[in-house]
């Protein structure tokens, strides 16, 4: 006689899958998947042995420099997240769901395709005080070589803010992927020097790249338990991704 572990319809293997799906998201620290040794990172030469070990607990590091002619500085942001550039690259491509790491954003749509690497992209964007509130579009550029992914911005219009530009970039470092940051934004010179406005910069750019690493590592951990991961990638959300990667890689 076999037996066939089942009770109201749900099979044994599926209940077990959802356990483990419980355990990731709501269970596991974030930082488990983090851990790496920062002697591998300093020796891939782009920063000290100090910022290498702040890379390596999860922290991330900024940087700041002034710009001829704009009161805010040209911000960077660094960030280390342990899996491939292609599966990190594949949620900022999915342009519908910013609004998933970008504090205060409630509208991203791509609203023209210029080619297969640039797209205007519309926001809608509330900001804290006393940044004003955005409604703006960006070009995006996106170049991928050499195993390194890059989305880079020009504004083209926005309501309130003068001008913003940057990029992202995802690059193979040590073990896994160094995530930059770099943007640069104008705003009238009397929000621009309010003493604290500079801080808030920085603050929601460090926050994208938290939210970015953490929704990151939920699917390296729901990968790794629960799908083998010949069937299941961080990219496997993005179906449009794949089709531009054929597009640019063949």
């Amino acid at each position: 006689m076999e037996y066939s572990y089942r009770t109201t319809g749900i099979s044994f293997s599926a209940l077990l899958k959802g356990l483990f799906f419980f355990s990731v998201f709501f269970c596991i620290p974030g930082d488990l998947i983090t851990t790496i040794s920062y002697q591998k990172l300093a020796t891939a030469g782009k920063f000290s042995t100090s910022e290498a070990q702040q890379l390596s607990k999860g922290r991330i590091i900024t940087s700041t420099a002034p710009i001829t002619g704009i009161v805010l500085p040209m911000l960077t942001v660094w960030i280390f997240i342990p899996t491939v550039p292609r599966d990190v690259f594949a949620i900022i491509y999915d342009v519908k769901n910013d609004k998933n790491h970008y504090k205060g954003m409630i509208k991203s749509d791509i609203i023209r395709k210029i080619d297969a690497s640039n797209r205007d992209v519309h926001f809608v964007h509330t900001m804290p005080w006393p940044i004003p509130d955005e409604d703006y579009i960006l070009r995006q550029t996106i170049d991928i070589r050499n195993g390194r992914y890059r989305t880079s911005w020009i504004m083209l219009s926005g309501n309130r803010i003068k001008n913003s530009t940057g990029y992202w970039q995802f690059e193979r470092f040590a073990t896994g992927t160094l995530m930059t940051i770099e943007s640069s934004v104008e705003l009238s010179p009397a929000i621009s020097r309010m003493p604290f406005v500079k801080n808030i910069c920085i603050a929601m750019a460090k926050d994208s790249a938290e939210k970015i690493r953490a929704r990151v590592q939920n699917i390296i951990v729901c990968r790794t338990i629960i799908f083998p991961k010949s069937v299941f990638s961080a990219a496997f959300c993005c179906r449009k991704f794949y089709r531009f990667f054929a597009d640019h890689e063949g």
